[in-house]
């Protein structure tokens, strides 16, 4: 098993970066969520498709009515995890760092 990342991806032209956020999580795992307030801003660059590419992300928090996931194909696990608990799963890095800003502000 690889690492645990939460649902995201890229904006698409003409589109609003809140309806892109609700998009992905609808198209990765079946759930409606409201958008709450950003929490944390990260950048990192890696390969995709044989070319550097750089990243800015910017971290949300989302309140779902329903836990009830439906993965898409592209994804095999997900799993729901109390933030302070972070630090025992394989997190990507960037997502631990969203993590530990996280929990500074809600304690």
């Amino acid at each position: 098993m690889g690492k645990f990342d939460v649902p995201g991806g890229r904006i698409k032209p003409g589109q609003h970066f809140k309806d892109s956020l609700l998009r992905e999580i609808k198209e990765e795992t079946g759930l409606d969520v409201e958008i709450k307030n950003p929490f944390h801003v990260d950048e990192w660059s890696l390969i995709i498709n044989n070319e550097q590419t750089q990243i800015v992300a910017t971290f949300f928090e989302c309140i779902t009515k329903s836990d009830k996931v439906n993965l898409s194909k592209d994804h095999k696990y997900f799993l729901w995890i109390k933030p302070e608990d972070y630090k025992n799963y394989n997190l990507i890095t960037n997502l631990k760092n969203a993590f530990e800003t996280y929990l500074k502000i809600i304690n």
